[in-house]
Order: structure tokens, then C-alpha cells, then sequence
């Protein structure tokens, strides 16, 4: 099941292998594990921000690098902020990979993955109408390291805990003894989210959302809600308090939408933020 369009490839150096389907629903299998692979991923619109969850970590030093197609070849892009990292280890832990398209170079959308104008690796698979980044560790990755999912995830666990501290003992009534964290709830959270701002004519794709800061919150508390409802009758209560709050912060906030489509945050799109209010 695709619960997000999007493109996820890998090219070891030879071979491109499409990682769509498995990249959205079950595992990338070692995914650009020596520092000669690329992950591409390829999205309708320009993002600037994707979701790592690993099936199994990295252990080995290494940085990630992220490039852009600008129609004639790739370039770096720039500001980039790994979440994934811990101790100068990438892929270290699920998380957010934030970048921004250079100011200089813009983003363009390849139309036709078969042209000879369009990026070499990407020839061999017809695709229309993407922005492409590719992705290249620095050194080889721990063998066995795994992607498990990649998309968009809007919050953090560690905000569910902010705003609920008891959060955390309903792992196991939830997931049993295996389950750590919230992620799979951040993640359906996330979009209920972008479908919300869909429906309320705020963005038309998740990759428009270009602030964090700008749905964190709200995202928080649509998981929030996700996480009490299955818990039973004592927890209704704490559930529509949470959508309440979820629908005032969707109500009042002002948005920054990516309304140039460049995958950047431009200083207009911050001082005309887009959003409603509602009395």
C-alpha cells in the first residue's frame, strides 16, 4: 500500500533498484550501504525535509550528503540538519532529514526520466514529473543496516512526552514489550495532518509544509488522540481534549507553504503565511 507518493531507488554502482513499494510499507533492504551507493528519492513537488525509520541502525561513523537536479546535473544542497545522527553516526536512529535547495541553483522537475538531458542513474526506469534528490553516505555503512520506512513524520516522541509525561507506560498495553516508541502513531498522525490541511485547502502534497515548528504541535496532539482511543472508556476524556486542541491549533495557526514551489523557505513565504481563522 502507497501511503505516500513518493520515489525511493538505489543505485549500487551498476544495477537501479526501485524501493517504492517497500520503502512505504515494509524494508528497504540494505539501503546505500557502501559509501558508492545513491538513494533516490523523487516526489510530484519539492520538499525539503524526509522521514528515516531504520528495521536495523548504523554504527559506523559516516555523514550524509543530499543533491538536487537543477536540468543539467546535481548540486549540493545546503543547511542540511540529520536527525538520524548521534555522535557523528548518520542512520544512527529513526528520524528527520531537513535540507534546503541552494539559492543559487534551482530545483527543476524532470519530466521524462528516459531524455538524455535528465539524471544518468534514473534513465533506465520511464518516470514523469519529479523532483529528485539522490542521497550518498560519506563512508560505508554497518553491514545489515536497514531502512524500514521513508516519508514524513510531523512530531517527535519526546513532545508527546512534553505534553503528556505518563505517555510512555502505554507502550505495552498498546504494542506489548517490544514496542519503544510512538513512531508508527507519529507517523499515521502525520497524515491525518496533511490530509486536514488538504481539506481546508492549505497545501495540496505534504512536501508544501516547510517549517516543522509549524505542525509539530499539532501533530502531537492528532497522535495523542490515535494513542487514547484504543485504550478504552477511561481515556475518552483525555481523546477529545487532544482533538480539540488538534482542531484550535489547525484553526488559529498560520502556515509557511512552499507557494514558489523551490523547496525553499523564502522571506515572503514567511511574512505572507497562509492559514484561517476560525471564531
Amino acid at each position: 500500500m502507497l501511503y505516500q507518493w513518493l520515489r525511493v531507488l538505489k543505485h549500487n554502482g551498476t544495477t537501479l533498484t526501485d524501493y517504492s513499494i517497500e520503502a512505504q510499507n515494509d524494508t528497504v533492504p540494505a539501503a546505500f550501504v557502501a559509501a558508492t551507493d545513491y538513494l533516490y528519492v523523487g516526489q510530484y513537488y519539492p520538499f525539503n525535509n524526509v522521514y528515516f525509520e531504520l528495521s536495523v541502525a548504523n554504527t559506523n561513523a559516516a555523514s550524509l550528503s543530499i543533491e538536487y537536479w537543477d536540468s543539467r546535473q546535481w548540486r549540493s544542497a545546503v543547511d542540511i540538519l540529520d536527525a538520524t545522527k548521534s555522535a557523528g553516526v548518520t542512520l544512527a536512529r529513526n528520524g528527520v532529514i531537513q535540507f534546503s535547495p541552494d539559492i543559487d541553483f534551482n530545483w527543476t522537475q524532470v519530466r521524462d526520466t528516459t531524455k538524455q538531458d535528465t539524471p544518468p542513474h534514473l534513465q533506465g526506469r520511464e518516470m514523469y514529473d519529479l523532483y529528485w534528490i539522490r542521497i550518498k553516505a560519506s563512508a560505508d555503512l554497518s553491514a545489515g543496516t536497514v531502512l524500514k520506512r521513508v516519508g514524513y513524520s510531523f512530531t517527535t516522541n519526546a513532545m508527546l512526552s512534553g505534553i503528556d509525561p505518563e505517555i510512555n507506560q502505554y507502550l505495552t498495553p498498546w504494542g506489548g514489550a517490544s514496542k519503544l516508541n510512538w513512531d508508527e502513531q507519529i507517523q499515521l498522525a502525520s497524515l491525518h495532518l496533511v490530509a486536514d490541511l488538504r481539506g481546508r485547502g492549505i497545501v495540496v502534497h505534504a512536501g508544501n509544509i516547510l517549517r516543522f515548528d509549524d505542525v509539530a504541535l499539532a501533530a502531537a496532539y492528532r497522535t495523542l488522540a490515535l494513542i487514547y482511543g484504543p485504550l478504552g472508556q477511561a481515556f475518552d476524556s483525555r481523546r477529545k481534549m487532544a482533538l480539540e486542541e488538534y482542531e484550535r491549533l489547525l484553526n488559529v495557526k498560520r502556515f509557511t507553504i512552499d507557494t514558489d514551489n523551490n523547496g525553499r523557505v523564502d522571506r515572503n513565504e514567511i511574512s505572507n503565511t497562509v492559514g484561517v481563522l476560525v471564531r
